[in-house]
């Protein structure tokens, strides 16, 4: 689970470096799934949740509680942004 410190610290980045951007993320879990988001239009915070909506009113949460490590520095050369989440789910975040 991430720290006080380590939440804002994502947050941050996460705005930093997708907001305005078209956002491609894949899943990998029990499903494996990729989506092209979008253009990324809002980054909102509330109760340790964080909301992405996009410019086609697509919509996706993140809670802060379910992250075991960021890693702002993935190898994937394509990739921005490597979450480990709880359940051995794996999120990449790309900028398409």
């Amino acid at each position: 689970m991430l720290t006080l410190t380590s939440k804002i610290k994502f947050v941050k980045y996460f705005r930093d470096k997708f907001l305005g951007k078209n956002l491609g993320i894949d899943v990998c879990g029990v499903v494996e799934c990729t989506v092209d988001f979008g253009v990324v239009e809002t980054i909102d915070v509330a109760d340790d949740k964080v909301s992405v909506w996009g410019t086609e009113a697509g919509v996706f949460w993140i809670n802060l509680n379910d992250i075991l490590v960021a890693n702002y520095k993935p190898r994937e050369e394509d990739v921005c942004l490597l979450i480990e989440a709880k359940n051995n789910v794996e999120v990449r975040f790309k900028i398409v």
